[in-house]
């Protein structure tokens, strides 16, 4: 004979293994959603020979292969979620988002 507390267990085990997990999309995202992530904003690159790198010196600069008028990209731990415009808030940087990645 089984105990309630024991039908009770049985039917937990049975939902979980129904759903998977047995937690929800919710409970799942609730997990993760404090996480920090390394967010990065690539303003562009160039390839430059080892002897122009070791030429740098304070005051050099480095022109990069992207206008002014290009978006940037914006990484979360290496994956792309959004591109926008560099824009100064306060005196810092800050990326205006005019598109968010699918």
């Amino acid at each position: 004979m089984m105990t309630s507390n024991a039908k009770n267990w049985n039917n937990d085990i049975r939902k979980e293994n129904q759903n998977g997990s047995g937690m929800d999309e919710n409970d799942k995202m609730n997990l993760v959603i404090d996480m920090p992530m390394t967010v990065t904003v690539e303003l562009g690159q160039v390839q430059l020979p080892i002897s122009e790198i070791l030429s740098f010196h304070a005051g050099s600069i480095i022109e990069l292969k992207k206008g002014d008028d290009e978006p940037v990209e914006v990484r979360a731990n290496g994956k792309l979620i959004a591109r926008g415009d560099v824009v100064v808030v306060n005196e810092n940087y800050g990326v205006r988002i005019s598109e968010v990645s699918e």
